[in-house]
């Protein structure tokens, strides 16, 4: 959360950390619709695609309004997991959810 200063440099700070997260949050996006567009194209038709997005809620870091809601809708049937109050780390903090999660999609 951003909080007004009455520093420039902090309010410089925050106005560049504003636009830094936007600039890699269209990066992301762009990298997402490029990995969907490629993947019709596998050596190995008989794979299937799996597109899963896991995400915490509480993520502070990347938050999911601006990363995983967005992205889940851009890739064609792409599946959205989210972990309700979860970390950005929640790979670490929440691995043995994750991984029963993750053998659960592959296993269907």
């Amino acid at each position: 959360m951003c909080q007004e200063s009455s520093s420039p440099t902090r309010r410089s700070f925050l106005s560049t950390s504003a636009a830094g997260a936007a600039t890699n949050v269209a990066t992301q996006l762009a990298a997402i619709g490029s990995a969907d567009a490629q993947s019709s194209k596998t050596k190995r038709g008989d794979l299937p695609k799996i597109t899963l997005f896991l995400h915490g809620d509480d993520d502070q870091i990347v938050p999911i309004g601006a990363a995983a809601m967005l992205a889940s809708k851009i890739v064609k049937g792409a599946k959205l997991k989210i972990y309700k109050g979860a970390p950005h780390g929640m790979c670490t903090t929440l691995k043995d959810q994750v991984n029963e999660d993750l053998l659960a999609i592959i296993r269907n």
